[in-house]
């Protein structure tokens, strides 16, 4: 959920990058080729995600993270 959320703030093209790589696993090329853009473009949209999620997570208090990782079969 924690993640969704920075996800659904990112810009659209980066928040379609994201997806194609880490939810449907097409490689780099491929969603440059998809989208009409440069594997560059590609690298750089992922790492600015995950960047975004990384803040925001850190920014989440550990515990909070802990409770959600140990718990996450039954939420």
């Amino acid at each position: 959920r924690l993640i969704n959320e920075v996800i659904a703030k990112l810009p659209n093209q980066m928040q379609l990058v994201f997806r194609l790589s880490k939810q449907a696993g097409l490689s780099r090329e491929q969603i440059a080729k998809q989208l009409k853009i440069s594997p560059n473009t590609v690298r750089n949209h992922l790492f600015d995600s995950m960047k975004a999620i990384r803040y925001h997570l850190s920014s989440t208090t550990p515990v909070t993270i802990y409770f959600f990782w140990v718990f996450k079969d039954w939420l």
